[in-house]
């Protein structure tokens, strides 16, 4: 557990749509103790079609989400701060980017 309360990531996160397992996934929720990546979020040309980060507050480093062509809705509402860059680019079906509380980018 970290100073929020719940749990960190100490590194990166990359999916793709090299990656074996998300062959006939079309959704990834993060668990309700993440709270924290100390690191970077890559998503790119995926077969997901949503994204739920349903308790993730800050981000350390970037988030890219490109190319993700079935990508539909991005859910994400505690983040509050990415200290680097937000890049969502190139996900032609997305039709709802939700980030309420963030305050933050850079």
């Amino acid at each position: 557990p970290d100073q929020m309360g719940g749990v960190t990531i100490e590194g990166s996160i990359l999916l793709t749509s090299e990656d074996p397992l998300l062959k006939d996934v079309t959704c990834v929720r993060a668990g309700n103790q993440l709270k924290s990546i100390q690191g970077c979020l890559a998503i790119s040309w995926s077969p997901l079609e949503t994204i739920k980060l349903q308790q993730l507050i800050v981000v350390n480093g970037s988030i890219a989400v490109s190319g993700n062509v079935a990508l539909h809705q991005i859910v994400a509402p505690e983040l509050e701060k990415v200290d680097l860059d937000l890049v969502i680019q190139g996900n032609l079906a997305l039709s709802e980017v939700h980030f309420p509380a963030l305050e933050q980018v850079g």
